[in-house]
């Protein structure tokens, strides 16, 4: 009955789904004619510019480890992170949150300057979403190096359960 009723749930779903008004979020849909139930509209450009405003607090100069969570909160623990040309890997690790935040953790600080602008977001369905920012940092490297960058980011986030499960990132200068 579980498999039938959840099959049944998302056929209706998916004929409902061009009937969902823009700024609702929740839907009321009937089932057999018996039953109402709620189903949640996954709004993409919402998750993106949430997901956008939680990057750019983790690069400011001020950026601490509660910052790096929130950011964090956005992914599934197997992450996969491409971006190339410096990871060309996208396979997903068990661990792949984790090692983002040993990363993350390494460079934090070290932005005497952060400026980050979104310049679009588009999303295709619930498991695809694309977000594109320029971005303008100064600072110093672990290694006592110092930066200066100003370049332009596609992000391609693709999702499992509204958590976005493979990153893969394309950055070119400004």
């Amino acid at each position: 009955m579980k498999v039938i009723l959840s099959t049944t749930v998302i056929s209706l779903i998916l004929l409902t789904f061009p009937l969902f008004a823009e700024d609702t979020n929740t839907e009321t849909v009937k089932v057999k004619d018996t039953k109402n139930i709620k189903v949640e509209k996954f709004d993409g450009k919402q998750f993106a510019q949430a997901y956008f405003s939680a990057w750019t607090a983790t690069q400011k100069p001020e950026a601490n480890n509660k910052d790096i969570e929130h950011y964090l909160s956005f992914y599934k623990d197997d992450l996969g992170h491409q971006h190339l040309p410096y990871s060309p890997d996208d396979k997903r690790y068990p661990d792949g949150k984790d090692a983002m935040r040993e990363g993350m953790t390494h460079y934090l600080g070290g932005h005497s300057v952060y400026t980050g602008k979104l310049i679009s977001t588009t999303f295709l369905s619930d498991q695809i979403v694309i977000v594109e920012y320029d971005t303008h940092s100064k600072g110093k490297r672990p290694n006592g190096e110092l930066i200066e960058l100003n370049y332009r980011t596609i992000e391609t986030l693709e999702l499992e359960d509204q958590k976005i499960s493979v990153i893969r990132k394309y950055t070119t200068d400004l």
